[in-house]
Protein backbone atom coordinates (compact mmCIF):
# COMPACT_ATOMS: atom_id res chain seq x y z
CA UNK A 1 0.00 0.00 0.00
CA UNK A 2 1.16 3.46 -0.75
CA UNK A 3 2.44 5.45 1.86
CA UNK A 4 1.65 9.43 2.33
CA UNK A 5 0.60 11.96 5.15
CA UNK A 6 -1.51 10.54 8.26
CA UNK A 7 -4.92 12.72 7.56
CA UNK A 8 -6.91 12.21 4.95
CA UNK A 9 -6.78 14.39 1.67
CA UNK A 10 -10.20 15.78 1.59
CA UNK A 11 -11.52 16.93 -1.82
CA UNK A 12 -14.72 18.59 -2.45
CA UNK A 13 -16.42 18.10 -6.26
CA UNK A 14 -18.82 21.06 -7.15
CA UNK A 15 -20.53 22.36 -10.06
CA UNK A 16 -23.19 24.88 -9.65
CA UNK A 17 -24.89 23.86 -12.78
CA UNK A 18 -26.38 20.23 -12.71
CA UNK A 19 -25.60 17.92 -15.64
CA UNK A 20 -22.34 18.32 -15.67
CA UNK A 21 -21.25 15.19 -15.01
CA UNK A 22 -20.17 15.58 -11.19
CA UNK A 23 -21.14 12.68 -9.16
CA UNK A 24 -19.91 10.34 -12.22
CA UNK A 25 -16.58 12.10 -11.98
CA UNK A 26 -16.63 10.97 -8.43
CA UNK A 27 -17.18 7.87 -8.47
CA UNK A 28 -14.51 6.88 -11.04
CA UNK A 29 -11.54 9.58 -9.50
CA UNK A 30 -12.34 7.13 -6.32
CA UNK A 31 -12.29 3.96 -8.03
CA UNK A 32 -9.10 5.00 -9.95
CA UNK A 33 -7.32 6.43 -7.14
CA UNK A 34 -8.27 3.38 -5.11
CA UNK A 35 -6.79 0.74 -7.48
CA UNK A 36 -3.89 2.24 -7.15
CA UNK A 37 -3.51 1.13 -3.53
CA UNK A 38 -4.72 4.27 -1.82
CA UNK A 39 -6.99 4.16 1.01
CA UNK A 40 -10.28 6.18 -0.30
CA UNK A 41 -13.12 7.06 1.51
CA UNK A 42 -16.33 8.27 -0.94
CA UNK A 43 -18.90 10.71 0.14
CA UNK A 44 -22.35 11.52 -1.29
CA UNK A 45 -22.91 14.36 0.17
CA UNK A 46 -25.34 16.00 -2.28
CA UNK A 47 -28.05 16.65 0.65
CA UNK A 48 -30.88 17.62 -2.25
CA UNK A 49 -31.06 14.65 -4.64
CA UNK A 50 -28.20 12.27 -3.44
CA UNK A 51 -27.59 9.79 -6.43
CA UNK A 52 -24.05 8.21 -5.95
CA UNK A 53 -25.71 4.64 -4.71
CA UNK A 54 -28.36 4.59 -7.86
CA UNK A 55 -24.57 4.62 -9.61
CA UNK A 56 -22.80 1.76 -7.90
CA UNK A 57 -25.62 -0.43 -7.19
CA UNK A 58 -26.24 0.69 -3.38
CA UNK A 59 -29.14 1.78 -3.32
CA UNK A 60 -31.68 2.21 0.11
CA UNK A 61 -28.95 3.20 2.56
CA UNK A 62 -31.05 3.82 5.96
CA UNK A 63 -27.68 5.58 7.62
CA UNK A 64 -25.45 7.79 6.08
CA UNK A 65 -24.48 11.02 5.24
CA UNK A 66 -27.33 12.98 7.33
CA UNK A 67 -27.00 11.03 10.18
CA UNK A 68 -23.07 11.01 10.14
CA UNK A 69 -23.09 15.18 10.16
CA UNK A 70 -26.15 15.44 12.56
CA UNK A 71 -23.81 12.91 15.14
CA UNK A 72 -26.71 10.19 14.96
CA UNK A 73 -23.93 7.63 13.93
CA UNK A 74 -20.49 6.91 13.73
CA UNK A 75 -17.85 6.66 10.17
CA UNK A 76 -18.12 3.16 11.10
CA UNK A 77 -21.71 2.69 11.18
CA UNK A 78 -22.40 5.20 8.39
CA UNK A 79 -19.90 3.66 5.83
CA UNK A 80 -20.45 0.65 3.43
CA UNK A 81 -18.14 -1.07 1.25
CA UNK A 82 -18.13 -1.28 -2.81
CA UNK A 83 -18.35 -5.50 -3.57
CA UNK A 84 -16.90 -4.57 -7.31
CA UNK A 85 -14.03 -2.00 -6.23
CA UNK A 86 -13.64 -2.26 -2.86
CA UNK A 87 -14.31 1.25 -1.62
CA UNK A 88 -15.55 2.72 1.33
CA UNK A 89 -18.53 4.69 0.62
CA UNK A 90 -21.00 7.11 2.70
CA UNK A 91 -23.91 6.88 0.99
CA UNK A 92 -26.99 9.60 0.97
CA UNK A 93 -30.70 9.31 2.55
CA UNK A 94 -33.76 10.37 1.46
CA UNK A 95 -35.99 12.31 3.44
CA UNK A 96 -39.35 14.15 2.75
CA UNK A 97 -37.62 17.16 4.64
CA UNK A 98 -34.55 19.17 3.18
CA UNK A 99 -31.01 18.97 5.29
CA UNK A 100 -29.48 22.26 5.71
CA UNK A 101 -26.15 21.75 6.66
CA UNK A 102 -24.72 23.95 9.86
CA UNK A 103 -22.15 25.29 11.09
CA UNK A 104 -22.58 22.27 14.16
CA UNK A 105 -22.77 19.85 11.12
CA UNK A 106 -19.61 21.10 9.65
CA UNK A 107 -18.13 20.77 13.25
CA UNK A 108 -19.42 17.24 13.59
CA UNK A 109 -18.31 16.19 9.90
CA UNK A 110 -14.68 17.84 10.81
CA UNK A 111 -13.98 15.91 13.59
CA UNK A 112 -15.43 12.32 12.52
CA UNK A 113 -13.20 13.02 8.93
CA UNK A 114 -10.25 14.79 10.16
CA UNK A 115 -9.41 11.56 12.31
CA UNK A 116 -10.40 8.90 9.83
CA UNK A 117 -7.98 6.67 8.43
CA UNK A 118 -7.64 7.30 4.88
CA UNK A 119 -5.47 8.96 2.40
CA UNK A 120 -8.28 10.59 0.23
CA UNK A 121 -11.74 11.35 1.30
CA UNK A 122 -13.65 12.91 -1.68
CA UNK A 123 -17.10 14.30 -1.47
CA UNK A 124 -19.55 14.76 -3.96
CA UNK A 125 -21.50 17.60 -3.57
CA UNK A 126 -25.35 19.08 -4.11
CA UNK A 127 -25.06 21.67 -7.29
CA UNK A 128 -25.01 24.96 -6.92
CA UNK A 129 -23.66 27.42 -4.33
CA UNK A 130 -21.66 26.75 -0.58
CA UNK A 131 -21.59 28.71 2.60
CA UNK A 132 -17.69 29.24 2.76
CA UNK A 133 -18.22 27.24 6.37
CA UNK A 134 -19.37 24.02 4.53
CA UNK A 135 -16.23 24.16 2.75
CA UNK A 136 -14.15 24.38 6.34
CA UNK A 137 -13.50 20.78 6.30
CA UNK A 138 -11.82 20.70 3.02
CA UNK A 139 -7.99 20.60 1.45
CA UNK A 140 -8.99 20.99 -2.66
CA UNK A 141 -11.79 21.56 -4.57
CA UNK A 142 -12.55 20.18 -7.83
CA UNK A 143 -14.81 22.51 -10.19
CA UNK A 144 -16.57 20.73 -12.63
CA UNK A 145 -17.51 21.86 -16.17
CA UNK A 146 -18.93 21.35 -19.38
CA UNK A 147 -17.86 23.25 -22.32
CA UNK A 148 -20.95 25.46 -22.74
CA UNK A 149 -21.63 28.98 -21.97
CA UNK A 150 -24.53 28.37 -19.33
CA UNK A 151 -22.24 26.30 -17.41
CA UNK A 152 -18.92 28.10 -17.44
CA UNK A 153 -20.75 31.21 -16.78
CA UNK A 154 -21.93 29.33 -13.38
CA UNK A 155 -18.31 27.88 -12.63
CA UNK A 156 -16.84 31.55 -12.91
CA UNK A 157 -19.23 32.67 -10.30
CA UNK A 158 -18.31 29.82 -8.54
CA UNK A 159 -14.74 30.20 -8.54
CA UNK A 160 -15.08 33.57 -7.25
CA UNK A 161 -16.28 31.91 -3.77
CA UNK A 162 -13.65 30.01 -3.55
CA UNK A 163 -10.72 32.31 -4.18
CA UNK A 164 -12.28 33.52 -0.94
CA UNK A 165 -11.28 30.70 1.04
CA UNK A 166 -7.50 29.30 1.32
CA UNK A 167 -8.20 26.40 -0.70
CA UNK A 168 -6.47 24.84 -3.55
CA UNK A 169 -8.78 24.38 -6.37
CA UNK A 170 -8.52 23.12 -9.86
CA UNK A 171 -11.19 23.03 -13.08
CA UNK A 172 -11.94 19.86 -15.00
CA UNK A 173 -13.48 19.94 -18.70
CA UNK A 174 -16.50 17.52 -18.68
CA UNK A 175 -18.15 15.83 -21.68
CA UNK A 176 -16.29 17.27 -24.28
CA UNK A 177 -17.13 16.68 -27.97
CA UNK A 178 -14.52 18.38 -29.79
CA UNK A 179 -17.41 20.36 -31.66
CA UNK A 180 -17.49 23.90 -33.08
CA UNK A 181 -20.37 25.13 -30.85
CA UNK A 182 -18.27 24.32 -27.84
CA UNK A 183 -16.46 26.67 -25.63
CA UNK A 184 -12.75 25.80 -26.20
CA UNK A 185 -10.42 24.92 -23.11
CA UNK A 186 -8.14 28.17 -23.38
CA UNK A 187 -11.03 30.16 -23.24
CA UNK A 188 -12.63 28.62 -20.81
CA UNK A 189 -8.97 28.84 -18.31
CA UNK A 190 -9.13 32.43 -19.27
CA UNK A 191 -12.60 33.35 -18.40
CA UNK A 192 -12.49 31.84 -14.91
CA UNK A 193 -9.19 32.28 -14.54
CA UNK A 194 -8.17 28.84 -13.23
CA UNK A 195 -5.98 26.06 -14.45
CA UNK A 196 -7.65 23.52 -16.06
CA UNK A 197 -6.26 20.13 -14.67
CA UNK A 198 -7.94 17.90 -17.06
CA UNK A 199 -10.30 17.26 -20.28
CA UNK A 200 -12.60 14.75 -20.26
CA UNK A 201 -13.83 13.31 -23.24
CA UNK A 202 -18.01 12.75 -23.92
CA UNK A 203 -17.72 8.68 -24.08
CA UNK A 204 -20.73 6.52 -24.24
CA UNK A 205 -19.40 4.14 -21.93
CA UNK A 206 -20.52 6.27 -19.24
CA UNK A 207 -24.01 6.05 -20.30
CA UNK A 208 -23.57 2.19 -20.40
CA UNK A 209 -21.80 1.95 -16.86
CA UNK A 210 -24.32 4.00 -15.11
CA UNK A 211 -27.08 1.97 -16.15
CA UNK A 212 -24.96 -1.29 -15.44
CA UNK A 213 -24.32 0.49 -12.29
CA UNK A 214 -20.38 -0.69 -12.66
CA UNK A 215 -17.82 2.82 -12.52
CA UNK A 216 -16.86 3.09 -16.20
CA UNK A 217 -13.36 2.84 -14.71
CA UNK A 218 -13.43 -0.29 -13.70
CA UNK A 219 -15.71 -1.45 -16.78
CA UNK A 220 -13.54 -0.14 -19.52
CA UNK A 221 -10.02 0.97 -18.14
CA UNK A 222 -8.86 1.50 -21.71
CA UNK A 223 -11.88 4.25 -22.68
CA UNK A 224 -11.09 7.75 -23.23
CA UNK A 225 -13.13 8.51 -20.39
CA UNK A 226 -11.18 6.45 -17.98
CA UNK A 227 -7.64 7.38 -19.48
CA UNK A 228 -8.59 11.39 -18.53
CA UNK A 229 -9.89 9.92 -14.89
CA UNK A 230 -6.59 8.39 -14.60
CA UNK A 231 -4.56 11.50 -15.42
CA UNK A 232 -6.92 13.54 -13.47
CA UNK A 233 -6.08 11.07 -10.36
CA UNK A 234 -2.06 11.07 -11.03
CA UNK A 235 -2.61 15.04 -11.20
CA UNK A 236 -4.55 14.85 -7.74
CA UNK A 237 -1.88 11.75 -6.07
CA UNK A 238 0.88 14.40 -6.86
CA UNK A 239 -1.14 17.43 -5.51
CA UNK A 240 -1.33 15.05 -2.43
CA UNK A 241 2.28 14.32 -1.83
CA UNK A 242 3.07 18.18 -2.24
CA UNK A 243 0.30 18.92 -0.07
CA UNK A 244 1.38 21.07 2.93
CA UNK A 245 -0.37 20.41 6.15
CA UNK A 246 -4.02 20.43 6.17
CA UNK A 247 -6.08 23.13 7.57
CA UNK A 248 -6.53 23.55 11.20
Amino acid sequence: MNSIPKEPYIIGVVSQKGGVGKTSLAVNLAADIKSKGYRVLLIDGDTSNPTLGMLLGMEGANIGFRELATKATTLDNAMSIHGSTGMHVVLGTFHTKPFIITKSNINTLKKKLRRARYDFIIIDTSPGFYDEDEMDYWNDVILVTTPDAPATTGIMRLNALIRRTRLASSLVLNKVRKQKYELKPDEIAEATGERIVAVIPYDETVNISVAEKIPAYVKNRSAPFSKAIETLASAYIRKRRLAKRPRS
